[in-house]
């Protein structure tokens, strides 16, 4: 399996609640997590299992 690297195009394509300015500088799960989490006002865990679904076959 080849991983696509991920641009802040692609996060806001799947995030649309993420402007370009959020997006730009994220460069890990974890940042991206916490970015789900608080614009779409849910818990850590959800947005951790929302993130690695998504980043399955995708990389920083």
């Amino acid at each position: 399996m080849t991983n696509t690297k991920i641009q802040a195009n692609d996060i806001h394509a799947k995030w649309s609640k993420l402007n370009q300015a959020d997006v730009a500088n994220v460069r890990s799960h974890e940042a991206l997590s916490a970015l789900v989490a608080k614009a779409y006002s849910m818990d850590k865990a959800r947005a951790d299992a929302d993130v690695t679904v998504w980043m399955s076959d995708r990389s920083f």
